[in-house]
């Protein structure tokens, strides 16, 4: 796996990847958008003796599965200079000033009373600033190749620790305070208050398993609450028509690792040491565990056939990693992992601990940067982004972008690479849809 870097100066809080747009939350309490041809723009001035390999790359990283850029490949010639770019930029970081990107858009913050901003989320078009004083709310309208958006409102006075947004319902997890729910958040006229989860105490994250809401009342042990879908309704922005009407108040089990059990072979299959578990995730249906080893488990949880669906939890897999990464100088056994996001088309992880981020790979580990790190975002449901990589640290802003080179090589042009050239995982809207990887 290669990586390539760019790197804009500044003092940002975090960042996101949005309708064409770089979407900047600034430490002075300003939402910047760039639009993503500034950039393009930009590598094309600096790099004009070269094919658009760099504007592929960080622009629309889904450039390996276009067929035609694999066909051009066969051409050693081209090959050759997508090769010398690929070197260029993974070995030396493209840097630009943020003066240089004039901003299509500044929204300000400032009239409001936070000291810091804890998390973000961007979903059909509207901004969720989580932040110590609360949660904050700006509206936006995107028109064409214009965006507009009014000033934030505030929505929630409680501390929120993580944001997240699916499916028409927001989640804001406020730690000791709980987890807080609004539903149908789509639409000025069907949008409702925040109700608090009765049965939840505490919420440091929350995820979707399928129509589940995974909530990490610790990071050893999530627990799981069954989404019940209300009529689907079509969205202003997002692809997914599927709208929660609620999330039951009682968990399936008191934590994931307690779910039924797979058989295989009429054998009931291991358990994960829960003993041993140092911190746990999930992307979508796959859960990882980090154990006091370092080493890392993989399960999936599927769902069991009929009209009333059961989760139930597969083998754990532990994470192979080879010996040559582990004594080299790159590895990190990730038992101070603080947090990670996924890449499934590479079929890789990125790992943030106190003082690193790394990307874990079937083949080994690829260090991403030795520094800490504020904030690591990736897109694992979108199209065009989904291998890149934003990270934040005190100094600005890292754009990233991850790519299997292999498939330079001749013998590997007929055939997908890490199910490179896989559509990204859709949102299954019907039961019909759904895949079969369900159990009896």
């Amino acid at each position: 796996m290669k990586i390539a870097k760019l790197f804009i100066k500044g003092e940002f809080e975090q960042a996101y990847m949005y309708m064409g747009r770089l979407i900047i939350f600034e430490q002075n309490k300003q939402i910047r958008f760039i639009n993503l041809s500034q950039i393009s723009k930009n590598l094309r001035s600096r790099f004009k003796n070269r094919i658009p390999f760099y504007e592929w790359l960080f622009i629309r990283s889904d450039w390996l599965a276009n067929k035609q850029t694999r066909s051009l490949l066969w051409n050693e010639g081209y090959n050759a200079l997508m090769k010398t770019a690929i070197g260029d930029c993974s070995d030396t970081p493209i840097e630009f000033e943020l003066e240089s990107l004039t901003p299509e858009l500044i929204v300000s913050l400032r009239n409001n009373t936070f000291n810091a901003m804890l998390d973000c989320a961007v979903y059909n078009g509207e901004i969720y600033v989580g932040t110590d004083k609360g949660l904050f709310h700006a509206r936006g309208s995107w028109k064409g190749k214009t965006i507009e958006f009014s000033s934030s409102k505030k929505r929630h006075d409680l501390k929120i620790i993580h944001t997240s947004a699916q499916y028409a319902t927001v989640n804001l997890s406020c730690g000791s305070d709980g987890l807080h729910t609004a539903y149908e958040d789509f639409d000025s006229a069907t949008r409702k208050a925040f109700r608090q989860h009765p049965n939840v105490s505490k919420s440091y994250a929350t995820t979707w398993c399928k129509f589940d809401l995974v909530n990490y009342e610790s990071f050893e042990q999530p627990n799981m609450f069954r989404g019940v879908k209300g009529t689907p309704k079509k969205l202003s922005i997002e692809r997914e028509t599927t709208v929660m009407a609620e999330i039951q108040d009682n968990p399936y089990v008191g934590s994931i690792w307690d779910l039924q059990r797979k058989l295989e072979k009429n054998i009931t299959v291991p358990k994960v040491d829960t003993a041993r578990l140092r911190y746990s995730f999930n992307a979508g249906q796959l859960f990882y565990g980090v154990m006091d080893n370092g080493e890392i488990t993989r399960t999936r949880v599927s769902y069991t056939k009929g009209s009333d669906p059961k989760p139930i939890i597969g083998r754990p897999e532990i994470m192979r990693v080879s010996k040559v990464a582990k004594e080299s100088n790159d590895f990190n056994d990730f038992q101070d992992i603080v947090s990670s996001q996924p890449l499934p088309t590479l079929e890789a992880l990125t790992i943030q601990t106190f003082d690193a981020v790394d990307v874990l790979t079937p083949q080994g580990i690829v260090n991403l940067l030795r520094e800490p790190a504020i904030s690591i975002r990736t897109f694992p449901q979108s199209h065009q982004y989904r291998n890149i990589i934003l990270v934040t640290t005190d100094n600005g802003l890292w754009i990233m972008s991850a790519f299997d080179d292999r498939i330079f090589e001749q013998h590997t042009l007929d055939t997908p690479l890490l199910n490179e050239l896989e559509p990204p995982p859709e949102p299954y809207e019907s039961e019909e849809d759904e895949p079969d990887d369900e159990e009896e």
